[in-house]
């Protein structure tokens, strides 16, 4: 049951991290538009953009594997 709930929460909070990641880009890539006044970003941008999703993203990524890995256990 403790495994249950653990994988339980680790899946919540892989969820709201990928969440907040959807999230994040949307914002940054919106600002970048309305900057360039096209829907092309240029390449500072998009390596500016990939450096703040990218721990985001794998931080919810491991998180998710491991709340399956502790599902499948229990």
């Amino acid at each position: 049951m403790t495994l249950y709930k653990l994988g339980s929460l680790l899946l919540d909070i892989s969820i709201g991290l990928l969440v907040l990641v959807a999230i994040i880009r949307l914002t940054l890539a919106l600002t970048y538009f309305r900057q360039n006044g096209s829907r092309t970003l240029t390449d500072v941008q998009r390596k500016t953009l990939r450096k703040s999703i990218i721990p985001i993203a794998v931080a919810g990524l491991l998180s998710g594997i491991a709340s399956l890995i502790l599902l499948l256990i229990c």
